[in-house]
């Protein structure tokens, strides 16, 4: 009943917090780079398959740490009580379970990082597939794209049957462990009560009572392994979770323009996207900047968001230096349009508004300028865009959204 009242509540509120932190940080965060150097289904991955093994390795299993040491301190004690000859055999024998435990830990903890980088795989390009599935049947690609999947599904799958052929091998040594020591046990046992040193039923309170010994010494041993694997996954995910308390400038508009001065940047470290890049984007003048697919036109957009560092020389908002401003403050003045722009799957009106509450008059006016009114008059303020908006005509009205 303790158990259903409150491990429950806390396991739950605990993995609700880590769930909430994680992805609250993924919102607020600074670190742009991360998610412009990473891709969606790696957070997918620790959203949901790290979760699980932080839940079950992590939360539970320090909870069954503390179960299982209380059960071997008050088994040790009753058997102290009844015989200490027999108590010193057994603790003896429990160096066994401890030393397999010991074998079997770091091959553990790289099973369970494998597992992680095959599930974020996995994850990864199975939403690739799935996302790009018009395109696979376009092309007449369903063969090669099905082997692709085969090919990473057995790779997952394989990696996770290492992992529970691991824990089994660890458990099939542990029951050989407990076996030995209730045969030695009951070796000693007939010997001491030949001797008189020991009674028939003081034999058979110990044999009831190596459960409560012997599996806690060997299980212990096996869950702090599981628990040190799963605290590989919280350490590996610890960034998102820090929090950024940078005390940065703001600035709410600026008066003169923007200002690159040798600006040079690279994405590799080998080929500079920008080298000494010099311009100066004076306020209330239009820009068209002309090149070559990956010549740095959009480069210099993101290095003006802050989205990538280590850039060398230095971007000015009139005269302050951008790497001086909060993220959030250079948002509050700079609209950037994505050369992508995604359509969430839900409703027209929280399309345009992005769940936030306007005035019904200003998202009337909106409609009307952007050239939506035809489409909302026609489909409705909620009607279901679908996922990437596939509800929605490929023509024109979608060339809106």
């Amino acid at each position: 009943m303790i158990k259903r009242k409150y491990l429950n509540e806390f396991v739950c509120k605990a993995v609700n917090q880590y769930n909430n932190g994680i992805f609250s940080n993924i919102m607020y965060s600074n670190k742009i780079k991360h998610f412009e150097e990473s891709i969606s289904s790696h957070f997918i991955s620790v959203l949901t398959n790290d979760i699980a093994s932080i839940e079950n390795n992590y939360l539970l299993g320090t909870i069954n740490i503390i179960y299982q040491i209380v059960l071997f301190i008050l088994g040790l004690l009753s058997m102290i009580y009844l015989n200490y000859k027999l108590t010193l055999c057994v603790l003896i024998c429990c160096i066994i379970p401890i030393l397999v435990n010991k074998i079997f830990e770091g091959r553990l903890v790289n099973s369970e990082k494998e597992v992680s980088k095959k599930n974020s795989n996995f994850v990864s390009v199975s939403k690739d597939l799935l996302t790009g599935l018009p395109v696979i049947k376009s092309f007449q690609s369903e063969k090669e794209m099905n082997e692709l999947f085969i090919s990473y599904n057995n790779d997952t799958e394989i990696t996770k049957n290492n992992y529970r052929r691991l824990n089994n091998l660890i458990n099939i040594s542990m029951f050989s462990s407990t076996f030995i020591i209730s045969v030695v046990l009951s070796g000693v046992g007939v010997y001491l009560t030949i001797k008189g040193s020991a009674t028939l039923g003081t034999i058979t309170a110990f044999i009831q009572l190596l459960d409560y010994v012997v599996n806690p010494a060997g299980q212990i041993g096996n869950l702090i392994a599981r628990r040190s694997a799963a605290k590989i996954l919280i350490e590996k995910n610890e960034w998102l979770l820090s929090d950024e308390n940078i005390e940065n400038k703001t600035v709410n508009q600026f008066d003169s323009g923007i200002f690159f001065n040798n600006v040079t940047f690279s994405y590799d470290n080998k080929k500079n996207q920008l080298d000494n890049f010099n311009y100066k984007f004076i306020k209330n003048k239009s820009y068209t900047v002309v090149g070559l697919s990956g010549s740095g036109k959009t480069t210099i957009v993101k290095l003006l968001l802050k989205n990538f560092e280590g850039y060398i020389g230095d971007i000015y908002l009139d005269n302050t230096n951008i790497k001086d401003l909060e993220d959030q403050s250079i948002y509050n003045i700079i609209s950037y349009i994505q050369q992508n722009v995604f359509v969430f799957n839900d409703s027209i009106i929280n399309n345009i508004t992005l769940y936030r509450d306007y005035d019904k008059l200003l998202i009337d006016k909106i409609i009307d300028e952007v050239g939506l009114r035809y489409l909302i008059n026609e489909k409705g303020y909620n009607y279901l865009c679908g996922e990437g908006g596939n509800n929605l005509s490929g023509g024109k009205n979608r060339g809106f959204l």
